[in-house]
């Protein structure tokens, strides 16, 4: 079952005479483009004003920040959700720091995010840095209690429901710095790659296996896979094609922090993409 990942697209992509191409269930990759900075990830490039935004490999670096799914369609996804950050429910979407941005994904503290609720792996990592930020926003009332102090903040919402667009700062009501507007609309700075994947059945094991074999960590939650699920990803059965041009997948000698380890998650390697 070849997962075979598309070339990078631009979010332009998504509305126009073309994005029918989009409509197809499968598994997404989005993420944002950066300079690259010698042998270090730069600034995250500004797209704006630019009428054919492409991404080059040889002055580039993309930084997969997302991975999902869709039993129907990926387009409605991309299109309907992912590109709103200030709408429902990407308005409850992590959000973190522009600098943390381009180290996250090979952070050992960095938690990987298991279908559930996350707010425990965030409240420590916002501890573990504190009074560094890290995260700018986090869709729980203790986790931005932690992060801008008690008197800092004005929280409103409800259990689980505590939209970034709705949050202020103290005093004089100032809004959160919202990381994914900026890059999203203020930079046009949002580039995916795409499998179809007619076999609805697989998604999730698709999904989660897409996930662990990246070189880095995303802000997309999974399902926790199994002993024998991560043992199917050395098997040929799982044949990931990487057409993006960015070398995004590791390479089989790059999967586990220790060879000789055992073949679960917690050995798994994020080495990063530089």
């Amino acid at each position: 079952m070849p997962l075979n990942f598309s070339k990078l697209y631009h979010k332009s992509d998504l509305i126009n005479n073309n994005s029918l191409i989009f409509n197809v269930p499968g598994v997404y990759i989005w993420g944002f483009i950066y300079e690259k900075d010698g042998d270090k990830i730069g600034n995250p490039v500004d797209f704006t004003g630019d009428t054919n935004p492409k991404a080059r490999p040889d002055k580039h670096v993309f930084i997969p920040y997302y991975v999902g799914v869709s039993s129907s369609s990926i387009l409605r996804r991309l299109r309907d959700e992912h590109i709103q950050p200030r709408c429902i429910p990407s308005n409850k979407r992590t959000r973190l720091s522009m600098n943390y941005m381009k180290m996250y994904f090979n952070d050992p503290d960095f938690p990987l995010h298991y279908k559930g609720n996350n707010s425990s792996n965030f409240l420590r990592l916002v501890n573990h840095y504190n009074p560094t930020r890290v995260v700018e926003y986090f869709n729980n009332d203790q986790v931005l209690t932690l992060i801008y102090g008690a008197g800092n903040i004005q929280i409103n919402g409800s259990v689980r429901n505590y939209p970034i667009n709705i949050q202020s700062l103290l005093p004089g009501n100032s809004a959160l710095n919202d990381t994914l507007d900026h890059y999203i609309n203020n930079n046009k700075n949002f580039f995916f790659t795409y499998a179809e994947c007619q076999e609805i059945g697989n998604l999730r094991l698709c999904e989660s296996v897409t996930a662990v074999i990246l070189k880095g960590k995303t802000l997309g939650q999974f399902q926790n896979l199994q002993d024998n699920e991560i043992q199917m990803i050395l098997d040929p059965y799982f044949n990931i094609i990487d057409n993006t041009g960015f070398n995004i997948f590791k390479q089989p000698n790059q999967l586990w922090i220790n060879p000789q380890g055992p073949l679960d998650i917690s050995n798994i390697a994020f080495p990063g993409y530089l």
